[in-house]
């Protein structure tokens, strides 16, 4: 058996540090290659990335570079780190012989097809928000009929809209050999398309700087949010917060991460109006061990996404032992009750006396060590090392059996 080469696609995100880390200290036989594609444009000597420390292991491609990539470097396997790390168009060029793997993030299966997406949540945006999100469609494109246009546009300048969208997509995921998501139920949810035909692997991103160490709240304050996405709900939960009078807590909102700017720009003035002095907005970058310490000062998490999102902030909320609220109809709320963990609902159970009342020491470790179990750094590698043994797996059969 030749060793595994495996091209790993990147985007540069925050957690992807880890991924190379893990990657590179798992097997001495396996080599990474971790590749960047640039939008056309950008220039090679003049990229700066935002997130990604160790940027000497990865490499800048621009989408016509990487066929003869993969040739050049007798690549035999692949690593899809959400379908916005790589040119759609590019994956059914790869040879059935080199196996991929799709590790979705939750943009590639809940809003990807914009018209029909692989997973369909009923619907991902609370009514306050919503219609905020409508009037920035209108304001951006002047008039609502053309909202997917507008969306398209967008698409566009990432990379991942063609004019026959849908039908790249299907004919991108009828390439992909297996698929992970971030959560399990996921896979189930995605052999629902037709076209879909990849096997289940299990991908586990590492939380970053995961300490594995049980820590107690230290404070009371809240934490909404774990970005300046419109799938947060910012609006309706501050909304909710305010009509329940949860008002003596500090609301810490991170809001440094994505985000659209006039929306982030409403979100903090709804926030300082209403909470004054009690709403604390992140709007610039901070070190993982000051966001670690603000966690650790928060008895309560509130997560307002309807699908999957947020799981970095999840883990650190059961490291740190805080109570989680999350909407009832979510996608993470069915999956953490599904695991056991102790969790509350956004509708029935966020009240004052509900924040004012922290999980006991006995909850909140049994919350940290089912989580420790699910996703600790063991387990990831575990996982890694499963993949490559499907992958090995894969090249070793015969293509015409």
């Amino acid at each position: 058996m030749k060793h595994l080469r495996i091209l790993h696609f990147l985007t540069d995100d925050k957690f992807l540090d880890t991924v190379i880390r893990n990657h590179d200290s798992i097997r001495k036989d396996v080599i990474n290659y971790y590749v960047l594609t640039l939008k056309s444009g950008e220039n090679k000597e003049d990229y700066k990335f935002q997130y990604i420390k160790d940027h000497n292991r990865v490499v800048l491609l621009y989408t016509d570079e990487i066929i003869g990539f993969v040739n050049q470097n007798l690549i035999n396997a692949i690593i899809i780190h959400s379908l916005l790390s790589a040119p759609i168009e590019v994956i059914p060029e790869i040879k059935n012989n080199i196996p991929i793997l799709w590790v979705a993030w939750g943009y590639d299966i809940y809003q990807l097809p914009i018209n029909k997406p692989f997973i369909e949540v009923p619907y991902i945006y609370s009514p306050l928000t919503e219609r905020y999100y409508m009037k920035f469609l209108k304001r951006k494109r002047g008039n609502l009929k053309n909202t997917l246009a507008s969306i398209r546009d967008y698409l566009e300048k990432i990379g991942i809209y063609q004019t026959k969208q849908t039908s790249k997509l299907h004919k991108t995921l009828k390439r992909i050999n297996f698929f992970s998501g971030i959560i399990d139920m996921e896979y189930q949810l995605m052999r629902k398309n037709k076209f879909f035909q990849a096997k289940e692997s299990v991908y586990v991103y590492s939380p970053l700087e995961y300490s594995g160490v049980f820590s107690y709240p230290k404070g009371n304050n809240i934490l909404l949010g774990n970005s300046g996405n419109f799938t947060n709900n910012h609006l309706d939960i501050l909304n909710l917060l305010r009509s329940r009078n949860i008002n003596e807590n500090k609301i810490i909102m991170p809001l440094n991460y994505g985000g659209e700017e006039n929306y982030v720009s409403t979100v903090v003035s709804y926030g300082k109006k209403y909470f004054n002095t009690k709403y604390e907005p992140l709007t610039e970058f901070i070190e993982y061990g000051k966001y670690s310490e603000l966690i650790n000062s928060c008895s309560s998490v509130i997560i307002g996404t309807l699908r999957q999102q947020a799981m970095g902030n999840i883990s650190l909320a059961f490291e740190k032992g805080a109570k989680v609220f999350l909407y009832k109809n979510s996608i993470l709320y069915q999956y953490f009750k599904n695991k056991g963990f102790i969790v509350y609902t956004i509708e029935d159970d966020l009240t004052k006396a509900a924040v004012a009342s922290p999980l006991s020491e006995s909850e909140a470790n049994y919350n940290f060590q089912l989580h420790k179990d699910l996703i600790s750094n063991r387990w990831n590698i575990k996982a890694i090392e499963r993949i490559y043994t499907q992958f090995e797996d894969y090249i070793a059969k015969p293509k015409n059996s």
